[in-house]
C-alpha cells in the first residue's frame, strides 16, 4: 500500500474483512468495520477515514502500526482509538 496515492476505494472491496495490526505485545486482529469520504482535499487519494473494530483488550493506544491485508499488503499507518461499540473497540486512521 502506497500512503500517499492509497484512496478510499482501495478499502471498500474489504470491508467486514481482518486486518493484522502489529504491535510491541504481539498481533491483533482487526476487521475493517467503515469507510467514511471526507472534505475536498489537495491529497493525491482524497480525503477519507477507515475504521477498525477489534477487541476491546488488549487496548491499543493512538500510534503507527505495521498493519497487514491479504489482498492489500502491509504497510505503517498511524492509528486512533475512538472509542467502543458493543463488544469492539473501535480504531480510526484518518487520510487528509
Amino acid at each position: 500500500m502506497d500512503l500517499a496515492t492509497l484512496k478510499s476505494e482501495h478499502f471498500r472491496p474489504h470491508k467486514g474483512t481482518p486486518f493484522t495490526f502489529h504491535h510491541e505485545g504481539g498481533a491483533l486482529e482487526m476487521v475493517l468495520h467503515l469507510i467514511e469520504e471526507g472534505p475536498n482535499s489537495e491529497r493525491a487519494g482524497g480525503s477519507f477515514s477507515v475504521i477498525w473494530a477489534g477487541p476491546k483488550a488488549p487496548a491499543l493506544p493512538q500510534s503507527t502500526y505495521r498493519i497487514e491485508h491479504a489482498a492489500l499488503g502491509a504497510t505503517e499507518i498511524f492509528v486512533v482509538p475512538i472509542g467502543q461499540s458493543g463488544d469492539h473497540a473501535l480504531y480510526e486512521a484518518v487520510f487528509n
